[in-house]
């Protein structure tokens, strides 16, 4: 199974960041990885915490190591061969 990270920032210049902090603390701290876990049913990034339901443990299943770097040099090959078929051309 792939494991994607997905980062979370405070863009420079964003007009509220007092709020966007408050916001980005919530979301890493137990109650908000609960949301990510039971709503979004995705796995916490925090140790420890459950999977969702019916999703079997992080440490059972076989991850899937990206190279970035050969994602990033193949990326145009993959979109090119993407396309038609999400677009559902021939």
């Amino acid at each position: 199974m792939p494991i994607l990270p997905s980062p979370v920032f405070i863009p420079e210049g964003a007009p509220n960041q007092a709020d966007a902090k408050k916001f980005i603390d919530f979301m890493l701290s137990k109650e908000g990885q609960e949301v990510i876990v039971n709503d979004v049913l995705a796995y916490a990034s925090i140790k420890g915490m459950p999977p969702p339901k019916g999703i079997p443990a992080i440490d059972d299943v076989k991850t899937w190591v990206y190279d970035w770097k050969e994602v990033y040099r193949v990326r145009d090959d993959v979109m090119n061969q993407m396309e038609p078929i999400l677009q559902r051309k021939k």
